[in-house]
């Protein structure tokens, strides 16, 4: 199997596009892409951005697509794939399906067009098919349109033209079951999925426990995580997403395990009345825990991150502690081998920033708290969990 990409594709409030035509994607299992609306082509060479859709169904992919523009499906995403994703993927399907519709600003219709519904034709043209061909398969009033749309007619501005490939094994994955999907922010509209691709595929595979994805050799083989390494080889807290990652070392912290670290500068015994000051994560910019030991009235700072050798983030934890005023400052910093990254400990020595590997802390939380960590990793099975409530199904006329 060649190597398999992971992707997004997203259908946003911003799409140019009414609500009910990303209602019709979704009942039909399609991801669509809006960027020129003529020539009406499924040719690489006329059509900006096919050419990621060409690789997605030539080379295989795991997609993750987003349905915001209708209110109702913005709890989640569908996840399935296209292409030779699969050992089991039926042949190569190379459908485009040109979808045509009235846009979003659009308030002229046919006397017998819903305004609701604003779908005017679907047409599966073949992967590199040009104008023409398409047009020769059109009659009644997909023709009109199809024919007002191309010679630039009057009515032809409020006409848009989707692109969409159709995903196999769609199935619908609720955000509060994957925090990660709706807090990562993809602002194209497709790209390749790198950070936290392999919550991706533990959603497309159906596990229940994220570390079960790694049991899968047709995907570990080759699917590779952030260009760096493969998931069959990398650690375990890799699993986790950045949020995540953050209520791991919280928990590390909270539960004193630092005294079973073997190191100079151990925190021998745990905080007495250990609580947040500030949300945990995203809102913060120089640090990601700020919080307090009651018991002893010692501030408590945390950066967090799965990036190696992040000087800089040592340098904004000691910079937010010196300009707070205050002395008596705990640092800590958890990152990616972090006890044995030399320049870090040059860091760690100048500043007194306390460095703690993940990989390790992991290790820690899964031997003292592993009810932490098993529920961190665990998952529904998607099949269980059903759907959102959409309006009725958009229909061609």
């Amino acid at each position: 199997m060649s190597s398999v990409l992971t992707a997004f594709i997203n259908h946003t409030d911003k799409a140019s596009f009414h609500k009910s035509v990303t209602r019709y994607l979704y009942h039909n299992d399609l991801a669509a892409i809006h960027y020129n609306d003529t020539p009406v082509s499924a040719h690489p060479d006329e059509v900006k951005k096919l050419d990621k859709l060409k690789d997605y169904l030539t080379q295989g992919a795991i997609l993750g697509v987003r349905y915001h523009k209708a209110p109702e499906l913005k709890g989640g995403l569908k996840v399935g794939h296209v292409g030779p994703a699969v050992e089991d993927a039926e042949g190569f399907d190379s459908t485009i399906h040109i979808i045509i519709c009235r846009g979003k600003g659009s308030e002229t219709h046919p006397k017998d067009l819903d305004p609701e519904n604003r779908v005017v034709g679907h047409i599966e043209a073949e992967l590199g098919e040009r104008e023409p061909d398409i047009q020769s398969r059109c009659e009644g009033h997909l023709l009109e349109e199809f024919n007002t749309l191309v010679n630039g007619a009057e009515g032809s501005d409020c006409l848009k033209v989707l692109k969409a490939i159709q995903i196999k094994k769609p199935q619908w994955i609720w955000y509060r079951h994957y925090p990660m999907f709706g807090s990562i922010r993809h602002q194209q509209t497709t790209a390749r999925w790198k950070d936290g691709n392999q919550q991706l595929v533990a959603a497309y595979l159906g596990v229940t426990n994220l570390s079960d994805v790694r049991s899968y050799p047709e995907f570990t083989e080759s699917l590779w995580d952030n260009a760096k390494n493969k998931i069959r080889n990398a650690e375990e807290v890799e699993l986790l997403s950045d949020g995540q990652l953050e209520i791991l070392c919280d928990e590390y912290l909270r539960s004193g395990l630092d005294k079973h670290i073997d190191q100079e500068d151990a925190k021998e015994s745990a905080y007495q009345d250990y609580f947040h000051l500030q949300p945990m994560g995203g809102s913060q910019i120089a640090v990601d825990i700020i919080a307090r030991d009651a018991e002893t009235e010692t501030p408590i700072l945390s950066q967090i991150t799965f990036r190696k050798g992040s000087t800089s983030k040592v340098d904004d934890l000691n910079t937010y502690a010196e300009e707070s005023n205050r002395d008596g400052f705990d640092l800590w910093y958890f990152g990616s081998h972090a006890r044995t990254d030399e320049e870090l400990q040059l860091y760690s020595e100048r500043t007194g920033v306390r460095l703690r590997s993940i990989e390790e802390t992991y290790q820690l939380m899964n031997q003292h708290r592993p009810s932490v960590v098993n529920e961190l990793l665990s998952v529904p099975d998607p099949s269980e969990t059903g759907e959102p409530e959409v309006k009725a199904e958009t229909t061609l006329r």
